[in-house]
C-alpha cells in the first residue's frame, strides 16, 4: 500500500454548493467531525502524510493523523477555477468532462492538475514507501488517470461523488 487518498472533509463551501477551487475555507462542523471519524478508520501506518496546501485538506490530516508529520504540497491543490472560483455549482459546465482540455477561464484544466500531481510523484512519492495523501477532486482524479491508467473521461465518468460511495482512502500503487 504506498499510497492512500483521502479525500478532504466537508468544508464549509461544500455545505453551501460552493465550489471553491484555489478559494480557502475552512472545514465546517461536520467536516471536523468527518476528520475525526476519518483518523479511526484509516487504515496506516504511513511514512509521511502530504496535504494540499490549502486549509480544508490540511486540516482534514491534522485532525486525522495528528501525531504524523505533515508536509503541505501546492502541487496537491484542487483544480483553478479562474473567474469561477468560490462560485456556485450552478455555474459551471453541466458537462463534467468539459474541462478535460479546456481551461476555466483564467485558471486550468484536468491535464494542468495532471502536470502538478505527476510533479508530486516525482518529488515526494517513492516505491514500496507509505504515504498518505489528503487532497482534493481534481488531484484524486489525476491520480486515477497517473496510477491506475485511466483516461480523463473514464475516471470523471466512475468518480465516486457521482455516486456517493466515498470509503476512507482509496489504495494507488507507485
Amino acid at each position: 500500500m504506498p499510497l492512500i487518498f483521502f479525500a478532504h472533509a466537508t468544508s464549509s463551501d461544500n455545505e453551501t454548493r460552493v465550489r471553491s477551487g484555489w478559494a480557502d475555507p475552512p472545514l465546517s462542523d461536520r467536516g471536523r467531525q468527518q476528520a475525526r471519524n476519518l483518523g479511526r478508520l484509516a487504515a496506516g501506518p504511513f511514512e509521511s502524510v502530504y496535504t494540499s496546501d490549502l486549509i480544508r485538506a490540511r486540516q482534514t490530516a491534522a485532525i486525522a493523523f495528528p501525531d504524523l508529520g505533515r508536509t503541505a504540497v501546492p502541487d496537491l491543490r484542487e483544480m483553478h477555477y479562474g473567474k469561477l472560483t468560490a462560485a456556485s455549482d450552478d455555474l459551471f459546465p453541466t458537462d463534467p468532462e468539459a474541462c478535460i482540455t479546456v481551461r476555466f477561464p483564467g485558471g486550468e484544466c484536468c491535464l494542468d492538475v495532471e502536470v502538478r500531481v505527476r510533479r508530486f510523484l516525482d518529488e515526494y512519492v517513492r516505491p514500496d514507501t507509505p504515504v498518505a495523501v489528503v487532497g482534493h477532486k481534481y488531484t484524486q482524479l489525476a491520480f486515477e488517470v497517473i496510477l491506475n491508467g485511466h483516461s480523463w473521461q473514464s475516471a470523471i465518468e466512475a468518480d465516486w461523488r457521482a455516486r456517493g460511495e466515498w470509503r476512507p482512502g482509496w489504495d494507488y500503487p507507485t
